[in-house]
């Protein structure tokens, strides 16, 4: 009596002999212990081009090995704190997907023949945003996109992708249709995990909100994958801003971390942002945990990585000119202050930095779901505030509140933190305090969630104001020090 994966070979070995698939290889894939749930998630992925898959990106993960070759010396990185592990923490990509990783490119991307080919060759068109032109959604300008939701949703993931969508709709000039008419659509499923693909396809193409996936983040980022996004850390200048600790790196899983070039890439002229959602945590793939893999420039920045909250503003910043929104408002006159940029819903007025509001960004950006923040004027001593943000049960609509510390023009400031109170997670996702000390407030700040993300010693601004931002999904206590210095920042 011949084994089950034999006789099921017996019906489709014939056609993948055909396209060049050795017999083995579709013997071993259908003998994996989780054949039946690799089908679930890829339905219409035939079995020949499943092991085409797997093939090419093993291939790529040699190519990937041999070019860090002399990068596997181990990093000499300061651990991560013990995290909490608050129950709902969203958990790490890699363990939702882990059965599937075989099959996807960056852990939670389904590529087409044409970008797998592209990829494995290194003969990719443009991407951070993927440029090429049929890979492009239409904007509201030329059409909608529409989208379906599967039966096999739960309600809250309903309500999480819906406001997802609303999200990219409210800050950029696409707009979707549920069930809308069209020959290319999203269909978004209850799957085996998080994955996307990148761009438009042709047709409907699934976008997986599975187990674990069902944070408002996490639907943004698999929304920007299907829009054209790849990840913050492929970008071709990530080495100015990251190091990859290879040593720490799963075997197997280096290709996570494959780089492009400035052929390949369109950044469109934004800043690297360390809070970008498209950012991997500073452990993703990582043998041990407690190790960074992702090791920042700037130290200060671990816990800035890996957010899950949602896109940030250099986020929307680059879907907005990937999509050529800002070409709605070419005409208009309004002037927005503090890196904001003229709303493409509305040329009048302007979209803002975090903790930035008003018509032109010009003033405090009010509370959200709380009484808290105030604009506070430093002085050459020390003066200070404490706050306590959020509650002690975590909820879905957390507290935000805005804090600027001003001084006198040429003049920077010094500024302590003290967390008396809190949950110290990876990437911050219940609770945080941010510090923007850098005289660009569209990126994303320091963020602190755990006593061993910052020190006694100051922080020192390069300009005069210093944003300040709590997060509190969950209860943060602090206590801010405050006060300017007397040399001048050039």
């Amino acid at each position: 009596m011949p084994a089950h994966g034999a006789i099921v070979c017996i019906a489709f070995c014939m056609i993948h002999v055909a396209f060049g698939i050795g017999v083995p290889k579709i013997v071993e894939l259908i003998k994996d212990i989780n054949y039946s749930k690799i089908k679930i998630a890829f339905p219409n992925i035939p079995d020949a081009d499943l092991v085409s898959r797997r093939t090419k990106l093993e291939s790529l993960n040699r190519r990937v090995v041999s070019s860090i070759r002399k990068s596997l010396t181990p990093l000499n990185v300061a651990k991560h704190p013990k995290f909490d592990n608050q129950p709902g923490t969203p958990p790490e990509i890699s363990t939702i997907n882990q059965v599937l990783a075989p099959y996807l490119y960056e852990m939670d991307i389904i590529l087409t023949d044409e970008q797998m080919n592209e990829v494995v060759t290194n003969a990719r068109k443009k991407r951070k945003a993927v440029s090429y032109t049929p890979w492009k959604w239409p904007t509201k300008v030329t059409g909608v996109i529409p989208y379906f939701l599967a039966t096999n949703l739960s309600a809250h993931k309903v309500a999480v992708i819906q406001a997802a969508i609303k999200f990219w709709e409210d800050n950029t000039c696409l707009k979707f249709q549920q069930n809308g008419v069209g020959a290319n659509s999203l269909l978004f499923f209850n799957g085996l995990g998080c994955y996307s693909y990148i761009g438009m396809i042709g047709g409907q193409q699934g976008v997986s909100i599975g187990d674990g996936c069902q944070y408002l983040g996490t639907a943004a980022h698999e929304i920007a994958h299907a829009l054209g996004f790849y990840h913050e850390q492929s970008r071709y200048d990530r080495d100015s801003y990251v190091t990859i600790n290879f040593a720490n790196v799963l075997a197997g899983y280096e290709r996570n971390f494959n780089k492009a070039t400035p052929a390949e890439m369109n950044i469109y002229g934004v800043p690297y942002d360390y809070g970008s959602v498209m950012h991997y945590l500073s452990a993703a793939f990582a043998k041990d945990a407690s190790i960074p893999v992702l090791v920042a420039a700037d130290p200060k920045y671990r816990q800035t990585m890996g957010q899950n909250r949602g896109p940030s503003f250099l986020d929307v910043l680059t879907m907005n000119r990937h999509y050529g929104c800002d070409a709605l408002c070419a005409s208009s006159t309004t002037v927005c202050q503090n890196g904001g940029y003229k709303d493409p819903n509305n040329c009048s007025k302007c979209l803002c930095p975090a903790s930035f509001a008003g018509t032109f960004c010009g003033t405090l950006a009010p509370a959200e779901n709380g009484v808290c923040g105030a604009s506070l004027t430093a002085t050459a001593t020390w003066q200070s505030f404490s706050a306590t943000v959020g509650t002690t049960n975590t909820t879905d609509i957390p507290t935000t509140c805005y804090w600027h510390l001003n001084s006198p023009a040429g003049t920077t400031m010094e500024v302590k933190l003290s967390l008396t109170g809190g949950s110290c997670n990876a990437g911050c996702f219940w609770n945080s305090v941010e510090i923007k000390l850098d005289n660009d407030y569209t990126k994303t700040g320091i963020r602190h969630c755990c006593t061993a993300d910052y020190s006694s010693t100051p922080y020192v601004s390069t300009t005069n104001k210093v944003p300040i931002i709590v997060y509190g999904n969950y209860q943060t206590a602090f206590t801010i020090q405050y006060r300017y210095s007397n040399h001048v920042h050039k």
